[in-house]
């Protein structure tokens, strides 16, 4: 049986590619703004100005899909594992409730990658695991590192908006590998049912 989340897995995987792209570049122009002031006002500002709008817009979009696409998981852990402990509904809650999110996100990724692992896809699993720490501990940096900037909004500090820089590409990336590695693992999952639900059928159609 076709995933569910199969085309918003492959479409994701571009989106959060081209995300990272853009945040590198976007990293770039801070490191040019801490070398030389005039040399980024004059060659970097307008070329990094739509750089940021295009992140701004793409980021957004991610996130309408992102949504669609862990409810779309979910859908296919509950029809792939049975009693899996998140329905779809609950993952988006985890994902959109404000203050219990800096639990569900991490938690949702966890027990996810905890799961395939029972299912003996170890490497996916591990990998998914592995991966929900870091993923709220960005959320923390990445809140104080926006803070920060907001504060000082006035007298602009170039190592402030590297390190802001720094931590939305190390965010975007670990959100990149997380859809790859739930991607493959889900496929893996729904590969080796099919084969061991075609056996079933054949008896049934046998007798």
């Amino acid at each position: 049986m076709k995933l569910k989340s199969e085309r918003m897995s492959a479409l994701l995987k571009i989106m959060l590619g081209a995300l990272v792209v853009l945040s590198l570049l976007d990293l770039a122009g801070s490191f040019a703004y801490a070398a030389s002031e005039s040399f980024y006002a004059d060659y970097v500002m307008s070329i990094n100005d739509k750089i940021s709008f295009l992140l701004a817009v793409l980021y957004l979009i991610i996130l309408v899909i992102y949504l669609i696409w862990i409810y779309r998981v979910h859908a296919d852990l509950n029809r792939l594992i049975p009693g899996y402990p998140r329905s779809p509904v609950k993952s988006l809650a985890c994902m959109l409730i404000p203050i219990y999110n800096f639990y569900g996100v991490p938690s949702t990724f966890y027990i996810m990658g905890s799961h395939f692992q029972k299912n003996d896809i170890q490497k996916q699993g591990r990998s998914i695991s592995a991966l929900s720490i870091p993923v709220i501990i960005l959320f923390f940096m990445k809140y104080a590192s926006n803070r920060l900037i907001n504060i000082n909004i006035d007298e602009p500090s170039a190592s402030l908006y590297i390190f802001d820089g720094l931590i939305s590409a190390t965010m975007y990336f670990i959100f990149y590998r997380l859809t790859v590695s739930i991607a493959r693992a889900l496929f893996q999952l729904n590969g080796r049912t099919s084969v061991e639900a075609s056996p079933n059928e054949e008896n049934v159609l046998s007798r």
